[in-house]
């Protein structure tokens, strides 16, 4: 990419990389080194025409996702409502 001048390249993280999550340690741990890393390469990167980015979604509600994740268990949770095509996304009240 860098030698043909241009590129992108789109990391996808989560935003427990940003805010933590109980119990998953480990999980955002990994997704902020994701993001550091994507932060990294997009200043490395930046003269050479080479885009980077990361997308940090949170939690969807499925019905996976409900069984794992309530309201009482994380704060992070987002819910998705379908609207067409597109989505409006909110955080679950504290």
């Amino acid at each position: 990419m860098r030698n043909s001048g241009w590129g992108r390249i789109a990391n996808v993280a989560s935003v427990a990389g940003k805010e933590g999550n109980p119990n998953a340690a480990a999980y955002s741990a990994s997704k902020a080194g994701v993001i550091a890393l994507t932060k990294s390469l997009a200043k490395e990167l930046a003269q050479s025409g080479v885009l980077v980015n990361c997308v940090t979604p949170a939690t969807v509600d499925t019905e996976n996702s409900r069984a794992k994740w309530t309201p009482r268990k994380s704060s992070t949770c987002a819910h998705a409502y379908r609207w067409g095509a597109w989505a409006r996304w909110r955080t679950m009240p504290r």
